[in-house]
């Protein structure tokens, strides 16, 4: 497969012929060009096999580049492990075959050289052995799975769940070992070698699904799978929010107890000023009786305003946060008195008048909860100072044991 380029030159010459000398050489000149290739050697093109997942009957194909002489085709071809077998080349001598008495051994890897010296028709040979490589299939398993292993936070309108084999299996086999648990009702369909199941209904919040697939699963070309295949995942959390508005307290009013009221009412369709609120109240040094500039006001004025304005509410102290977030699910926002979590010290301290007051009392109302009613993961408030605010069950119970768990339900 060389290629080769001859050239043609003269020169102009002149000599004494009685003294046969030269007596002028002139410069060499090319006159004309002869390009040629010896014959290609025959190269492997392609072979069938480097899909793997192919049944073990199968042949294995070669495609050569050119005819190849098939004389004595035998001494140029080695396969690796040793396997009993025929070669047949096809009419037009580009295609070698080699066909296994008992077809290949299955979970194997195949190496096949083709010896140099192998010739085509036209005499090219080869320079060097060519090698190619393939493996036939092994046992089944599962190559991947949809949602992924331990997979969170997963939406309930997830419509269906797959698993992926390695190779082509018994689709019939394969559904009759698929499992979910918690059981949803669904139908099966197929894309290539993934199994998907797809729902019938929506799944519920915050629930554990395990997908298992037990083994036995049967390939098609290869050994049946082994192992159970088990995943699990689990659904998102419900978040609910009630459409309590969100208003903020301006800087240094020390208002937030009366902000906090002002949200929960707007969330009843009353408006409140703060003014007016303190004008209600009443302005003075006992914080169990009027706003105290400078610090707030406790709950009993807070729910006797709230009265005032015709809504029912109840006081609770030593409450706890499951209760809190039943009555939340029930449309009922709740006023919080706590710590603000900044303020240092957290403790008692007297105000003018000798009257108890806390360091960093503030109060947020609760408009919501992640996860279940009855185990939440996440507490949802409207604060008048930061805004939204999400916080864990054990940060929520942290700063509202301060004052006692106390606080407003708004009916």
């Amino acid at each position: 497969g060389t290629e080769y380029s001859l050239i043609l030159s003269q020169a102009e010459r002149i000599f004494d012929i009685q003294s046969g000398e030269d007596v002028k050489i002139g410069e060499l000149k090319g006159v004309a060009t002869f390009n040629f290739q010896t014959t290609p050697p025959p190269n492997i093109e392609d072979y069938n096999r480097k899909d793997e997942y192919m049944s073990v009957q199968e042949p294995l194909e070669i495609i050569f580049s050119d005819r190849i002489n098939g004389k004595n085709i035998d001494e140029y071809f080695l396969i690796e492990p040793e396997i009993e077998g025929n070669l047949e080349l096809n009419d037009d001598g580009k295609i070698l075959s080699f066909i296994p008495t008992n077809g290949f051994e299955k979970a194997t890897d195949y190496k096949v050289t083709i010896k140099a010296g192998l010739k085509n028709q036209l005499g090219g040979y080869l320079e060097e052995d060519s090698v190619i490589e393939f493996s036939t299939p092994g046992y089944v398993y599962v190559s991947s799975v949809y949602p992924r292993k331990y997979s969170t936070g997963i939406s309930k309108d997830l419509s269906s769940v797959s698993v992926t084999f390695d190779q082509p299996v018994n689709k019939t086999s394969a559904q009759s070992r698929f499992s979910i648990t918690p059981f949803v009702d669904g139908t099966f369909f197929w894309r290539d070698n993934s199994m998907y199941y797809s729902f019938k209904s929506r799944l519920p919040y915050s629930t554990k699904f395990t997908i298992k697939v037990n083994s036995g699963v049967e390939s098609l070309y290869g050994y049946n799978m082994q192992s159970d295949f088990i995943s699990v995942f689990t659904t998102e959390e419900e978040v609910f929010i009630l459409n309590v508005p969100q208003y903020y307290q301006t800087a240094n009013s020390f208002a937030c107890n009366l902000v906090a009221t002002k949200m929960a009412l707007g969330y009843k369709g009353l408006s409140a000023s703060i003014d007016g609120m303190k004008s209600s109240i009443g302005v003075g040094q006992d914080p169990n009786s009027s706003f105290v500039e400078g610090y707030g006001v406790h709950w009993n004025p807070i729910s006797g305003y709230i009265s005032s304005r015709g809504v029912s509410n109840t006081v609770k102290r030593g409450w706890n946060v499951y209760s809190l977030v039943q009555e939340v699910k029930a449309g009922h926002p709740v006023i919080l008195f706590w710590y603000n979590g900044f303020t240092t010290p957290a403790e008692a301290f007297d105000l003018e008048g000798g009257y108890r007051g806390y360091h960093g009392m503030h109060s947020e109302v609760v408009v919501g909860f992640v996860g279940k009613v009855d185990s939440p993961s996440k507490i949802i408030l409207n604060d008048p100072w930061r805004g939204r605010r999400y916080l864990t069950i054990g940060t929520f119970n942290s700063l509202w044991g301060y004052l006692g768990n106390t606080a407003i339900v708004v009916y």
